[in-house]
């Protein structure tokens, strides 16, 4: 499939007070203007990519549907076992319509990224999902390995009941989902006004396509 992308802006606008700054870096040693740009770049890359994984989710070629409550009297450690299940079965259902690979990476929400965690404490489940190790950063990242082939991503601003499989190649006929990066992120110069009150502006430009839809499968939990 052939076509343009439209590149747009992605703004951020960040501001502090300069006296305040300033007694920051005289107490700790901490450069305000170094830590805000920092952080600024931080929260870009987390609304651009809560933003892409939002378009995939809503234009994935097709569905599918784990319900959280097993069969009466039957324990929940048992049970969250059939959400890996799904998964697989829907990183199958991605060959079956492409013909090309399974699928390869979960992006899931919160009661997703549960349920996963709660099948390393089970021995009878034991292996299947095995965590990242290390501090959890605090946009989307990579959670953990599911079944030994694929990537668990947690996307805490994702809602929590919904989960995304997809596939991710190496070579750009594989592609699925197209992010076309116009401009990396710049800043505008530092400003600080007669009230003391010090900004700068952050932007990204980039643009974003959905060319191959039956590479991903999206999930709710019922």
């Amino acid at each position: 499939k052939t076509g343009q992308i439209t590149a747009r802006p992605h703004l951020l606008k960040a501001s502090y007070a300069f006296l305040a700054g300033t007694q920051m870096e005289r107490a700790f040693g901490v450069n305000m203007d170094e830590a805000l740009l920092e952080a600024a770049t931080a929260e870009l890359m987390h609304e651009r990519e809560g933003e892409i994984i939002s378009q995939m989710y809503r234009q994935a070629g097709s569905s599918t549907t784990w319900n959280m409550v097993g069969p009466q009297d039957y324990p929940p450690s048992l049970h969250y076992a059939s959400f890996v299940t799904t998964i697989k079965q829907a990183a199958s259902q991605i060959f079956q319509l492409t013909k090309r690979a399974y699928g390869n990476f979960v992006i899931v929400g919160k009661a997703g990224f549960d349920v996963l965690n709660s099948l390393i404490t089970n021995t009878l489940n034991a292996g299947v999902f095995k965590p990242t190790g290390g501090t959890m950063p605090a946009g989307p990242h990579v959670a953990g390995v599911l079944d030994g082939n694929i990537k668990v991503i947690f996307n805490p601003f994702m809602n929590e009941n919904e989960f995304l499989v997809g596939y991710k190649g190496d070579r750009i006929w594989e592609s699925g989902f197209v992010v076309g990066d116009y401009l990396p992120i710049f800043s505008t110069s530092l400003l600080t006004l007669d009230d003391f009150a010090t900004q700068r502006g952050y932007a990204s430009v980039y643009g974003q396509r959905m060319i191959n839809n039956r590479m991903y499968v999206k999930g709710v939990i019922a």
